[in-house]
């Protein structure tokens, strides 16, 4: 790859970060309180699904950057102006391609949990386990109680594509039918020509191009939830914002 592209890639990467002691209650210099199962305290009990989510999130991002670094180092290494989608893969291409997957799986992940904080923001009350990002943000901007945020999240995913712009427009539902191809029918990283399906190998760097926007949009979105989300609990004077500590993976 040119410098520039992974100059682009990676300063995208480091710019994401979550810092370790969000949603920390300190009662003490060196305690803090892990939890608490309040029914009759909505908004402390609430409190600690947020931090629960919270660090899950982290746990997916730090992987998610692994597994894109990872990509980057290896797609570094090809010659993508001899590109030949007929033959198969290198053993970096195929490594690089790993990688990115794993990434791919984990930022659909990043979507859901964007949606699980929204659920608890906006008190809507779905089930943890039936909720489907795409359908709730669907739903959540529409009628006269509409959501903004939620109007910015679907559009978003309702984006058509648009190569001539950057970043690109329409890499949500890239992503989401890369990974869909990977889980319910054939590779987007083999080629393929049958009755079962048609697929041209496309480039890594393409791919990677869209799955790391698609990272960064995501991942704004869930920075921008969590600043509204904190302002509820200022009077919680021993917690510790993201947005004071150093920039922290």
């Amino acid at each position: 790859m040119k410098n520039e592209e992974v100059n682009y890639f990676k300063s995208i990467i480091n710019s994401i970060t979550y810092g370790n002691n969000v949603f920390t209650v300190w009662y003490s210099d060196e305690k803090v309180l892990m939890g608490a199962i309040l029914k009759d305290e909505p908004l402390i009990q609430r409190f600690f699904n947020y931090a629960t989510i919270y660090n899950t999130i982290k746990d997916v991002d730090t992987k998610i950057k692994f597994s894109l670094n990872k990509t980057i180092h290896l797609a570094d290494d090809l010659d993508f102006e001899t590109w030949q989608p007929l033959q198969s893969p290198s053993e970096e291409e195929f490594q690089a391609t790993y990688y990115m997957e794993n990434a791919v799986f984990r930022i659909e992940s990043l979507w859901d949990l964007l949606a699980q904080l929204f659920n608890l923001k906006e008190n809507i009350n779905k089930p943890f386990d039936k909720i489907y990002a795409e359908q709730l943000f669907h739903d959540a901007q529409q009628g006269k109680k509409a959501k903004a945020f939620a109007k910015k999240v679907y559009a978003y995913m309702q984006q058509q594509d648009d190569l001539n712009v950057e970043p690109w427009e329409g890499n949500y539902d890239y992503v989401k039918n890369f990974r869909n191809k990977m889980t319910h029918r054939i590779s987007p990283n083999i080629t393929s020509f049958s009755s079962y399906g048609m697929e041209l190998r496309m480039p890594v760097i393409l791919t990677l191009k869209r799955v790391i926007e698609d990272y960064n949009q995501v991942s704004q979105f869930i920075h921008e939830i969590l600043d509204d989300i904190l302002k509820d609990y200022e009077f919680l004077n021993n917690v510790k914002l993201y947005a004071e500590e150093e920039n922290n993976v």
